[in-house]
């Protein structure tokens, strides 16, 4: 099938779409010259204490009693300190700290379009893929609760956003089909990336975690069912999923960490406040002007080139499992902050 942009495309949608990109560039850019700024704040300094003091193992350690089972996360953090700190200056760590936010963005930028070429591997061009993962990567970046937080505090970064771009390329592997890269599911290295990939994913926070075991828990029924090429995939990520949060659930730093919280709720008023928050935020963003704006780009893109995209069978009974899966994911997300804390997530 053919990549090549519409040859009927006139000269003022070609300005259109010209403008559209120079939107873009203007939107993101800022984001990027403020990953130059920021500074160390918070658990960075608790973090990095503790790798100086107690090196990088011991660390491991007692984060593991202590303070949870975020095995990977914590160890990406005290992995980023013990690298600032081999060059022999503990002031590196606050020198280079822009590093991590310039790598969070592009990575985020990366998975955004390595996620898009999953699904619509024959339908777009390069270019075309390389613009529509930038729209989405704008999108994110605009709408982000707190960029502070998402992009340019280290602590907060590694914990949460490299979670869910580390989760967009986990999706992007298992969605991938076999006749779309040389690594057939038969093969070991697409398996070793899909357990390496999860581990990491439930090793980051609880939340993900929990979303990602809904994922690939129906993900996996629905490829077994179908007699998918990746089915086997799905299904190793399943397990590993499973594997790790047991790990994640039986450090003794949960019920340290869970001390400190002393709101938390009971599972059934946790269930209904989770509830009625998705609810909120839900009703919140179908109101939200760039979610809106976005839906009527997509539809406009869609009605323009419905020849492109025939061979995507959707029927109404999926799309609807689709839309109640979502909402579930959304449920998910607020509930471990309930029982945990008592409260949304921040």
């Amino acid at each position: 099938m053919s990549k090549n942009n519409n040859p009927l495309q006139s000269p003022f949608e070609k300005w259109r779409t010209n403008c559209l990109k120079i939107l873009l560039i203007i939107v993101i850019l800022p984001f990027f010259i403020l990953s130059f700024f920021p500074t160390p704040s918070a658990d960075d300094y608790c973090f990095a204490n503790n790798v100086f003091t107690k090196g990088f193992l011991q660390t491991q350690i007692e984060m593991y009693q202590t303070i949870g089972g975020r095995f990977f996360s914590i160890g990406v953090l005290t992995s980023i300190i013990s690298l600032f700190n081999a060059v022999g200056e503990k002031l590196f760590f606050i020198r280079g700290y822009w590093i991590n936010a310039l790598v969070i963005l592009l990575l985020l930028w990366y998975a955004f379009a390595t996620f898009i070429k999953s699904l619509f591997f024959k339908h777009l061009s390069s270019k075309e893929l390389f613009w529509a993962g930038l729209s989405l990567f704008a999108l994110f970046i605009v709408r982000i609760p707190s960029t502070a937080q998402g992009f340019y505090w280290l602590s907060s970064s590694i914990t949460y956003t490299l979670a869910n771009i580390l989760t967009l390329i986990l999706l992007a592997l298992l969605l991938k089909t076999p006749t779309q890269t040389s690594l057939h599911s038969k093969q070991i290295i697409p398996k070793i990336s899909c357990c390496l990939l999860t581990a990491a994913i439930v090793g980051s926070n609880e939340t993900i975690m929990l979303v990602l075991l809904i994922i690939l828990f129906f993900g996996s029924i629905y490829t077994l069912y179908h007699k998918h090429p990746n089915t086997r995939l799905w299904i190793i990520a399943l397990i590993t999923g499973i594997i790790c949060s047991i790990i994640v659930f039986s450090a003794p730093g949960n019920s340290t960490r869970l001390a400190y919280f002393s709101e938390k709720l009971p599972l059934g008023k946790a269930i209904f406040a989770a509830l009625k928050a998705s609810l909120i935020y839900i009703l919140k963003w179908s109101k939200n002007i760039t979610i809106i704006g976005a839906c009527m780009f997509l539809l406009a893109f869609s009605s323009q080139n419905t020849h492109r995209f025939h061979s995507l069978k959707l029927s109404t009974r999926y799309l609807l499992l689709f839309i109640i899966l979502w909402l579930g994911l959304i449920f998910m997300s607020f509930l471990p902050a309930f029982i945990a804390m008592g409260h949304r997530p921040p």
